[in-house]
């Protein structure tokens, strides 16, 4: 039996005549389309037999994330639309991080040991660090020592588990800086990049917008290693610092080493905002408790500046005292402080929110 010569060429050039009208059939993948699935599946089974707190090692690193300029919340229009995660508000440019860390001495007649254990770094690093020291030398009020020194081949801060059973490897110090204070007692400052990093840029935008302002008074992180300490439950994965609110201050008050209870006539409503909001605008903010009687406070101030979305996203009241869906959530025993949780780092796949 012949092939009729009309159905050879329709054959030939990739056409079927089913149905009555000729139509394109369908082509084969390219043979690199089927490689790239077949390695990416390779990759995932691979990725299954390796510890869960080691695969980051083996994940490309997330893009650079760009943020965008700084503007008071809606004074002037923003060039592009506001982000849900910086609370429908533009984000901060994040600062640089500092690899060099140095910490002022405050008190008068301590060796190098007793400072370092005031301080949660190991004595063997200070002497390390800094010239003509050992564990006896006595160091005097106002000499600044380095505490870290981060190379560049250093690793990354790992926060693995939950933040309130979990581990820091290879945390990052907080700084001194403007715009807050460490106590003088300070064991508990080691955080992961994320939470170190939006700090830093949250006490920028507070110390250029109030250079004269009150510091604010910064707590407990994390252990150097991380794990639990009291009388905290979390603060175990460097993700969780305490902060202070801004209150008005007698004229040369001295700073003090706790947190004060907020009232309405004692909290500096205005300048606790600008810093909220700014530690928000990081984007890297997972949730904020703190009592519903602050957050009270707080919204009512920010009711003039924000949207009704923007409120809704940031404040749980009045809605709800712990609404999972706004970012102040009320908790008991925060009424002189803000518990801060920053989100898990990029990558980090041991880490659990």
């Amino acid at each position: 039996m012949s092939i009729p010569r009309w159905l050879m060429i329709s054959s030939l050039c990739g056409l079927s005549v089913l149905g009555g009208w000729p139509f394109a059939m369908a082509q084969p993948e390219p043979a690199a389309d089927l490689d790239a699935e077949r390695r990416a599946a390779q990759m995932q089974q691979l990725l299954s037999r390796i510890p869960e707190r080691m695969r980051s090692d083996f994940l490309p690193e997330a893009p650079e994330t760009k943020h965008l300029p700084l503007y008071a919340s809606l004074d002037t229009p923003p060039e592009t639309a506001p982000e849900a995660r910086c609370g429908y508000m533009t984000c901060l440019p994040l600062v640089p991080l500092q690899d060099d860390v140095y910490y002022t001495v405050t008190e008068k007649n301590n060796t190098v040991a007793q400072q370092a254990a005031r301080w949660g770094v190991p004595s063997n690093v200070i002497i390390a660090l800094n010239d003509n020291l050992t564990l006896e030398s006595v160091l005097k009020p106002g000499q600044k020592l380095l505490v870290e020194a981060r190379m560049a081949s250093a690793p990354v801060p790992y926060s693995s588990g939950k933040a309130n059973r979990g581990r820091l490897r290879d945390g990052r110090l907080m700084p001194e800086g403007k715009g807050y204070y460490l106590r003088d007692l300070r064991p508990h400052s080691w955080g992961t990049d994320t939470t170190i990093q939006s700090l830093m840029t949250a006490f920028d935008a507070y110390a250029k917008a109030y250079p004269d302002g009150p510091p604010i008074n910064v707590g407990d992180i994390s252990r150097r290693r991380g794990g639990r300490f009291g009388p905290h439950k979390s603060h175990q994965s460097g993700r969780d610092v305490d902060i202070g609110f801004v209150h008005f201050l007698p004229p040369n008050e001295p700073i003090p080493q706790h947190f004060t209870r907020a009232s309405e006539s004692n909290l500096d409503v205005e300048k606790t905002w600008v810093f909220l909001e700014a530690l928000i605008r990081t984007g890297n903010v997972q949730m904020v408790f703190v009592d519903v009687s602050v957050q009270k406070l707080l919204r009512a101030h920010a009711r003039d500046k924000l949207t009704p979305e923007q409120l809704d996203a940031i404040f749980s009241w009045p809605h709800s005292k712990s609404s999972s869906s706004a970012l102040l959530r009320h908790w008991p025993g925060h009424k002189n402080h803000f518990h801060v949780r920053f989100k898990c780092p990029p990558n980090q796949l041991g880490c659990r929110s």
